[in-house]
């Protein structure tokens, strides 16, 4: 099974910022970094406050969300962001059961998590679509890693699509955030799944019921636990 991408995006001239509440540093074009945490520490929505572009004006968001509808995916990107759905394109795995809000920039879908194919072909239509409008730069969101994992033959399935994924990120010089939960798979799996990612970003829920994040493979990233 293999994931076909297309040759659709210009390369940004700029390096991607982050909401100023996070703690995080400007990253460059073409970074793909995996966003991992346990379900408490909720890894999807510290992705989508990566994924809001900023300025708000400056681009557009794709996200690939394999758990989820199109409609609570847009709910969940107003209630922790503050740009517009207008800016949010969405993949869904629903096989078209669900209606797509009105107020989404775009929004497909595909039968399920394990059409890989699938989800690259949409991935490049909508792509193509944000990059040649009005919204530019592009942010790529894939949620989850784990669903991914689930739902195919085996791990080096998945290795294959991401690394294809990141690749054409790179060549592209979109953004990439990936969402995986390490307590779900073996350290194995983990080690194989995450190795396409240019930085990890490790989420975690402190003693406190405070969220805390730290950075590894980047510089000038906070390297310690550090509250959000």
């Amino acid at each position: 099974m293999s994931a076909e991408f297309g040759t659709d995006a210009t390369t940004p001239d700029s390096r991607y910022e982050f909401d100023p509440d996070l703690p995080l540093r400007p990253v460059a074009h073409g970074t793909s970094v995996v966003v991992r945490g346990d379900s408490a520490a909720a890894p999807g929505d510290l992705a989508l406050r990566l994924l809001s572009p900023v300025p708000r004006n400056a681009g557009g968001t794709l996200l690939i969300d394999t758990d989820d509808t199109s409609r609570r995916t847009a709910d969940r990107w107003t209630e922790l962001t503050d740009a517009s759905a207008s800016r949010l394109a969405v993949v869904s795995c629903d096989g078209g059961r669900a209606r797509e809000p009105d107020e989404l920039g775009a929004g497909v879908c595909v039968s399920g998590p394990d059409d890989l194919t699938g989800l690259g072909i949409q991935y490049s239509k909508l792509a193509r679509s944000f990059t040649e409008g009005p919204r530019g730069r592009l942010r790529v969101g894939l949620d989850s890693v784990s669903t991914l994992l689930m739902y195919a033959d085996d791990v080096q399935t998945v290795y294959r699509f991401l690394h294809t994924f990141t690749g054409r990120l790179r060549s592209t010089g979109q953004l990439g955030v990936f969402v995986f939960n390490p307590e779900m798979h073996d350290q194995r799996v983990a080690s194989v799944v995450t190795q396409p990612f240019d930085a990890a970003v490790d989420v975690r829920l402190a003693d406190d019921g405070t969220r805390e994040v730290r950075v590894s493979g980047l510089s000038d990233q906070p390297t310690e636990w550090t509250p959000v």
